[in-house]
């Protein structure tokens, strides 16, 4: 049986992540659950998966779930218990699920510690790949991709195949514009159609598929040199399902 981490438990990959765990009590068990402020949420997983530790990054968070709970589980809150939650004793994998530049200090203390990382927060992997992917192979850990377009490629990568296809989609949208008509899309107009809201800055990059871009980079990281060549196409979630 693995001992798990989720760094990032109440996010969307969090969530899924126990879902897993749910499915599969003989093969995994939660040993640190840690998100930032969403209290009410992650009291429901404490009580059901009662993990070893539970931090809440947000100390406010933290006080209002210490006030309710009164399990056998530890509770610490603060950033720094959030980053000391990686290296918990017993961890073998750790999952980092939150957002942004936010998840490389955390995974930076987990390969300290030798635990294998389960990456979903690809930004890490963006703004320091090459310390990361070093440590790791210092520390003897691996790192598995497991969200989003890099877990695709790693997948795709497992055989030989002649082409890697990048989709700038950023983000799932139910409009489709006229196909002949993909290149007249503005910067921006993706984000006025997604189904969540997105900020400005993050689609500005999208005719010059940076973020595609990005992708390839990260991919580097994990050493699949054997990429031949990438293709990057615009994509909605609309035109895929005809």
């Amino acid at each position: 049986m693995k001992n798990i981490a989720v760094l990032g438990s109440t996010g969307s990959i969090g969530t899924q992540t126990l879902e897993v765990v749910r499915r599969n009590p003989e093969l995994f068990h939660i040993s640190v659950l840690a998100a930032n402020s969403r209290d009410e949420l992650f009291e429901q997983q404490i009580r059901e998966f009662e993990p070893e530790l539970a931090v809440l990054a947000d100390e406010a968070a933290y006080l209002r779930l210490k006030s309710r709970y009164s399990g056998k589980t530890q509770l610490a809150g603060g950033r720094q218990a959030f980053i000391d939650a990686a290296a918990f004793d017993g961890v073998d994998t750790v999952v980092t699920s939150m957002m942004g530049f936010a998840g490389l200090e955390p995974t930076m203390k987990a390969l300290d510690a030798k635990k294998n990382i389960a990456l979903a927060n690809k930004e890490t992997l963006v703004v320091a790949g090459e310390i990361v992917t070093r440590r790791a192979k210092e520390q003897g850990v691996k790192i598995l991709p497991v969200d989003s377009e890099h877990c695709a490629f790693f997948q795709c990568l497992q055989g030989p195949v002649p082409a890697v296809l990048s989709v700038a989609s950023s983000g799932q949208t139910s409009w489709a514009p006229p196909k002949n008509r993909y290149w007249h899309i503005q910067p921006g107009t993706w984000g006025r159609r997604l189904l969540w809201t997105l900020p400005a800055w993050s689609t500005r990059g999208w005719k010059s598929l940076r973020p595609s871009g990005s992708m390839t980079s990260v991919m580097t990281r994990f050493r699949l040199w054997y990429i031949r060549r990438v293709l990057c196409i615009p994509w909605c979630s609309s035109v895929m399902g005809q």
